[in-house]
């Protein structure tokens, strides 16, 4: 199950250069990157300049007339001196427009970095889907190009300056922004803004490889947004947006090391195939009503199918496991093989098992940092091997615990405790975080589904732990990765290191670890007599 979730989280294979001119190519937009993430490019210096007139150049070829929107602010890294900060706009005028969407990269960078992944490949993917929206049918709404300058200050100069004073802003309907703080990984949706129902069912038909989770965009709002270009859109509230990024590798983040050796292809058609597919979907979609309210919970399987449904059906989903689970729970206590007051009580401790377990783990996680990557840190296969190094300090403590639980709560009552903590973590997400309820209640519903099946072969053992596994592992295992990138070691910009987060990875493990011993233990006990 853990190479399950794992297959789902790969980006697609990167297409060569002499694919069909109507399809995105990873090395096409690549030879963009080339070209402009040889140096490093800060607002108002030559580089940037040099790399302005090269998209400039690069939009006229494709019959594209772009415009430069100028304004004039403090240089952010030089001291009070004016410098200028300058857009590059070129509009796809569609055949008969609901209203825009707006394709955004930012094309500048921090002082101290070459920015090949933050944000070159986006700016290269953004022109090699532009190239390839023109090589087709034009859409039926305008499309508008959006090379942003002066992103990497908080202000947000270029998208900020473009949303006030632009007069094309009006006319924009829906956002899809582009970024990168490591190297490889996923084009992941990061943040989603709209009437999130219609978006994620409209994505779901437009993307071939999506990767989508309402846990990761309801985190992302709850630490206040991703900051990026999409911030001045989503704060004028009538728009929609959705933006990407790709995160693993993410020690590289504004240090030299985000050069061209580090950019990962399969990364760059991720973020180009997803930005061609919405761009095709809603250029031929009315874009009325996507920008108001409504919250969906989704995620993705096996990279290809999105499963959605409204919040409200998360809390009643959540209600029926708590039904079921106090059915389960009464039948088990009424056989004599419960007693249900010591399940609740096991809960309770489990839950502080969990807890502590997760503070261990971002202890030693801190240690580790401060200690081995004062300059850096662990990057692609070291990375997985640290995060199984952590998943083993996790799952290693709560399985010694869970049997001194046993022993003191009794198996049957541990065993429904951790089920039970389970159902109360639903509870908790469903109705304060409803994006991550879909995490917990599944896995209850599997659990309490399988303890109806009672039976002495092993290979039916093995098909229930399959079912739990397959509910708790795959859902869970793109979370777990989530927090893991997060605290990652990113010495290039400190304010965005958070490695203490990674105790949500080690508290998420140790559910886990609760979930799944009983049931390991089942699926390896010998056939006994008699059959089904």
């Amino acid at each position: 199950m853990l190479a399950v979730a794992v297959a789902g989280m790969v980006p697609p294979t990167a297409s060569t250069a002499d694919v069909s001119a109507a399809e995105f190519s990873a090395e096409r937009a690549f030879a963009h990157v080339e070209v402009i993430a040889a140096d490093p490019r800060p607002m108002g210096s030559l580089e940037i300049e040099e790399t302005r007139q090269y998209l400039i150049g690069e939009l006229r070829s494709l019959g594209l007339e772009p415009e430069l929107q100028t304004i004039s602010v403090r240089d952010y890294y030089g001291g009070n001196r004016p410098v200028p900060v300058v857009n590059i706009i070129a509009r796809i005028a569609g055949t008969d427009s609901s209203g825009a969407i707006v394709l955004i990269a930012h094309y500048d960078t921090v002082p101290t970095t070459a920015g090949a992944n933050d944000n070159g490949t986006a700016v290269g993917a953004v022109l090699e889907t532009a190239r390839a929206v023109l090589s087709g049918r034009r859409p039926a709404n305008d499309v508008i190009v959006l090379f942003t300058d002066g992103e990497e200050p908080a202000p947000r100069f270029g998208s900020t300056a473009f949303v006030e004073t632009h007069p094309l802003a009006h006319d924009v309907r829906l956002v899809v922004n582009l970024e990168a703080i490591g190297g490889s990984g996923a084009s992941e949706m990061i943040e989603v803004v709209g009437n999130e129902g219609a978006l994620i069912s409209h994505y779901a038909s437009a993307v071939s490889h999506p990767s989508a989770s309402s846990a990761l965009d309801d985190i992302v709002e709850l630490i206040g947004g991703s900051n990026t270009d999409i911030a001045p859109f989503r704060d004028t509230g009538n728009v929609a947006a959705f933006e990407f990024a790709y995160l693993h590798g993410s020690p590289i983040y504004h240090t030299p090391a985000d050069d061209l050796a580090s950019v990962h292809l399969g990364s760059v058609q991720h973020h180009g195939t997803q930005a061609l597919g919405l761009v095709r979907h809603f250029g031929d979609t009315d874009l009325t009503g996507l920008d108001c309210c409504g919250q969906e919970v989704f995620f993705t399987i096996l990279g290809r199918t999105v499963v959605h449904y409204p919040a409200a059906l998360g809390v009643a989903l959540m209600l029926v496991a708590c039904l079921l689970l106090a059915g389960a729970m009464w039948s088990e206590a009424r056989s004599g093989r419960l007693a249900v007051r010591r399940a609740l009580a096991g809960a309770g401790v489990l839950m502080a098992v969990a807890i502590g377990t997760g503070i261990v783990v971002a202890v030693v996680w801190r240690i580790l940092v401060g200690s081995l990557w004062g300059n850096g840190g662990p990057g692609g296969s070291a990375a997985a091997i640290w995060m199984g190094i952590s998943t083993v300090i996790a799952a290693g403590s709560t399985a010694m615990l869970w049997r001194r639980l046993e022993r003191r709560f009794g198996d049957s009552e541990i065993e429904w405790g951790g089920v039970t903590l389970w159902w109360l973590m639903a509870l908790l997400t469903s109705l304060m975080v409803p994006g991550m309820g879909y995490l917990f209640v599944w896995p209850v519903l599997a659990a309490v589904f399988v303890s109806g099946f009672r039976s002495n072969v092993r290979w039916a053992r093995l098909v229930s732990l399959a079912v739990v596994a397959g509910a708790g592992i795959v859902l869970s295992f793109p979370v777990m990765d989530f927090f893991f990138q997060m605290a990652q070691p990113r010495p290039g910009n400190a304010d965005s290191q958070i490695p203490e987060i990674i105790l949500v990875m080690g508290f998420i493990v140790s559910l886990l670890t609760m979930l799944l011993i009983p049931r390991m233990r089942g699926a390896r006990t010998p056939d006994a007599p008699g059959g089904v």
